[in-house]
C-alpha cells in the first residue's frame, strides 16, 4: 500500500501495550433473549477486531476502523483490509464514494481508494490542527457530519496531574482544543465549537441534525453523561477554557465552584455510575421506523466496562432538552461495547474493544428483534403534576393500578472538583395517586412536589403484562433540569 502524503505515517499503536493475538471468534452471546437475539460475528483472521468507528458505505460495505490501527470492510460475510498503520483509529465516516474519513489521534485522515481495488491507496491529511503530546490519554473521536456537511469529533484531555484543570486530567497550551467539540469544513478548515469536555468517547447527530456526546465520570464530572452540544458552551471541565477568547491567561485551578458551576451547560441525562454503565461510550439513534421493536426514535448507548447497552429518551422541558435513561441488553456478548451502528435492514451492530480501565472483549456482535415485544417501560415523561410513565404493552390491570407497585426517590450529585460525585439526600417520594390510562398503557403518576436538579429513579415492583409476562428492566432514571411551564414544584437549592 503506498502512501502519497500524511503528517502521520507511524506504526499502528505505537507504545501502547497490545497482547499478542491468538486467532479467535468473538465471545458469544445468548442465542436468544426473548424479543432479542445477539449473536457474534466472526471476525478476519488476520487481527483482532477492536472496533473505533464504524460506517456504512454507498455499495452496502459496513467499514469498521480500529483501535489496532487498521480499517475493515464487510460485505456478505467477507473481510477485507481496507488500510493499516493508523494510530488508534477512534472514528470513521464515508466520504460518499469509495473513501472513508477516520479520526486518529493526531489528525483526521481521508483514506481514498482511487484505483476502485477495495483498498485505501492515497492517505491525505484532512486536518491536525489540534495538539497531540503522545500523552496515552489523548484520544481524538468521532467521526458524524453536520447539516451544512462539516465533520465533528470530540477531543480527550490528558491524563497527567501537572497540567492546567484537573487534578487528574488536563491540557496546555501546547496542546490546543484538548477537551473541545470541534468541526471541521468540507474545505478543511478547522472550527473550534464547544469545551470542557474530560472523556468525551462518543459523538452523535440525531434525525434533526442535533449534536449529542457522551462524558465520563472524573473531576469535575459527578457520572457519565449526556450532553446536547451548543457553538461556545462550556461542559464543566475547566482546563479547555484557556482556548476561550475571554480567558486572558487565567490558570483555571484559580477559579471557583461557583464561578465555573454558572457557566456550565446542564446535562441532558445523567447514567448513575455502575448501574447504568461505568464507561460510557457513542450514542446513535433508531430510525428503523419500528424494524428494531418499540423504541423508533431513541437513543442507544453502550458501555465499554459493563455488558450493556442502555435506551435514552430526550423531551423539550423550557426550550432545553432533558430526559430519562434505562437498561435494554444485558448480555456477556456485549462487554466492551464501544460503537453501535444500525443497519439497513433495522438490525443492529455492536462493536466491542477490550482495552480500557477493565478489559473488554473484542469482535463485532448483531443485534436483531424477533418481532416479540417487550414489556417494558417505554419512557418516563415529565408532567406539570408528576411523571406520565408510558409501557410497551398494556400493564396487569391490578398491580398496574396499585400504588405499591411504583417506587420512586431522588437524589443530587455535587459538582466539584473531585472525582465523581456519590449520591446526596436519597429522599423517598409519596407518590399521591396512579392514574392509569383506559388502554393500560400509562400511568400518571401525581406528587406532591417536583424538585430540580435530581435524578429521579422509578422501580417497578411485580409490573407485568396481560400474559403474565414481567418486565425485563423494570427501572428509570429521570434527569430534571427544569420544570414544565405552570407547574407548582419546590425547587431546593443544591449545595
Amino acid at each position: 500500500m503506498k502512501l502519497f502524503k500524511s503528517t502521520c505515517i507511524l506504526a499502528a499503536l505505537v507504545g501502547l501495550s497490545v497482547p499478542a493475538f491468538v486467532n479467535a471468534d468473538p465471545p458469544s452471546a445468548s442465542k436468544d433473549v426473548g424479543s432479542y437475539k445477539i449473536e457474534a460475528v466472526p471476525g478476519p483472521e488476520e487481527s483482532p477486531l477492536e472496533a473505533g468507528g464504524m460506517c456504512w458505505m454507498p455499495d452496502g460495505r459496513m467499514m469498521i476502523c480500529t483501535r489496532r490501527g487498521d480499517v475493515w470492510s464487510l460485505k456478505d460475510g467477507k473481510w477485507k483490509r481496507f488500510a493499516t498503520g493508523l494510530h488508534e483509529a477512534l472514528g470513521i465516516i464515508s466520504d460518499g464514494k469509495n473513501g472513508v474519513f477516520v479520526t486518529q489521534r493526531p489528525e483526521m485522515t481521508h483514506l481514498l481508494d482511487t484505483k476502485g481495488t477495495g483498498e485505501a491507496d492515497v492517505f491525505e491529511t484532512f486536518t491536525d490542527k489540534w495538539g497531540f503530546s503522545g500523552n496515552y490519554h489523548e484520544f481524538a473521536f468521532g467521526i458524524v457530519r453536520d447539516k451544512e456537511g462539516n465533520l465533528c469529533g470530540t477531543l480527550n484531555l490528558a491524563h497527567a496531574p501537572d497540567q492546567l484543570g484537573g487534578v487528574f486530567m488536563g491540557t496546555g497550551p501546547k496542546t490546543p482544543y484538548r477537551g473541545w467539540v470541534y468541526k471541521v469544513t468540507p474545505k478543511g478548515e478547522f472550527i473550534p465549537y464547544a469545551c470542557g469536555l474530560r472523556s468525551p468517547n462518543g459523538i452523535g447527530i440525531d434525525p434533526e441534525g442535533e449534536i449529542f456526546f457522551t462524558d465520563n465520570q472524573g473531576e469535575f464530572e459527578a457520572a457519565d453523561m449526556l450532553h446536547h452540544v451548543k457553538k461556545d458552551a462550556f461542559y464543566g471541565h475547566p482546563s479547555s477554557l484557556i482556548f476561550t477568547k475571554d480567558w486572558n491567561n487565567r490558570d483555571p485551578k484559580s477559579v471557583t465552584i461557583a464561578e465555573l458551576d454558572k457557566r456550565r451547560e446542564r446535562p441532558v441525562v445523567i447514567f448513575p455510575y455502575g448501574v447504568m454503565g461505568q464507561s460510557i461510550s457513542a450514542p446513535v439513534w433508531d430510525t428503523t421506523g419500528g424494524k428494531f421493536g418499540p423504541f423508533a426514535g431513541q437513543t442507544f448507548v453502550g458501555d465499554v466496562q459493563i455488558p450493556i447497552v442502555m435506551r435514552v429518551t430526550m423531551e423539550k422541558i423550557d426550550g432545553e432538552l432533558q430526559g430519562a435513561c434505562y437498561p435494554f441488553l444485558r448480555n456477556p456478548g456485549l462487554q466492551g461495547t464501544n460503537r453501535l451502528l444500525f443497519a439497513p435492514d433495522g438490525s443492529l451492530y455492536v462493536g466491542c474493544t477490550d482495552r480500557g480501565w477493565v478489559g473488554g472483549a473484542y469482535g463485532l456482535q448483531h443485534i436483531t428483534f424477533t418481532g416479540q415485544v417487550p414489556m417494558e417501560i417505554e419512557k418516563m415523561s415529565l408532567t406539570d403534576k408528576g411523571f406520565d410513565v408510558s409501557f410497551t404493552k398494556p400493564v396487569e390491570a391490578t398491580v398496574g393500578a396499585d400504588p405499591k407497585s411504583y417506587d420512586l426517590y431522588h437524589y443530587h450529585y455535587e459538582y466539584h472538583r473531585d472525582y465523581g460525585s456519590k449520591d446526596f439526600d436519597r429522599t423517598p417520594v409519596t407518590i399521591s395517586k396512579i392514574e392509569l390510562s383506559a388502554d393500560r398503557k400509562h400511568a400518571n403518576l401525581i406528587l406532591p412536589e417536583i424538585r430540580r436538579e435530581r435524578i429521579y429513579v422509578l422501580n417497578l415492583k411485580g409490573m407485568k403484562d396481560d400474559e403474565g409476562h414481567a418486565m425485563t428492566n423494570p427501572t428509570a432514571y429521570y434527569t430534571l433540569n427544569r420544570f414544565k411551564n405552570g407547574t407548582k414544584a419546590t425547587t431546593l437549592p443544591v449545595e
